[in-house]
């Protein structure tokens, strides 16, 4: 925490990604606080429900886009004579 998110504090940052040069960081209480502190149980919990909305997003946006179609051109029909 101190090294990606200095003077903040997990109770204040949990649940919200952020994104430091090209890595997403998404903060969460580790698991094992659910059992030494219940009242963390539902914040842990919706926290995780996050990630795979969280993870799709990030998949969508690193697939490569197609390239754009060239614009259309008008053949205009040449007369012999």
């Amino acid at each position: 925490m101190a090294r990606y998110f200095p003077g903040q504090s997990i109770s204040r940052i949990h649940g919200q990604p952020k994104k430091i040069g090209e890595t997403l960081y998404f903060p969460m209480f580790h698991p094992a606080a659910a059992l030494h502190q219940p009242k963390y149980r539902a914040m842990i919990e919706a926290d995780f429900a996050k990630v795979p909305e969280l993870l799709a997003s990030l998949e969508a946006a690193s697939r490569p886009q197609p390239p754009a179609e060239p614009p259309a051109v008008k053949a205009e029909q040449l007369s012999l004579f």
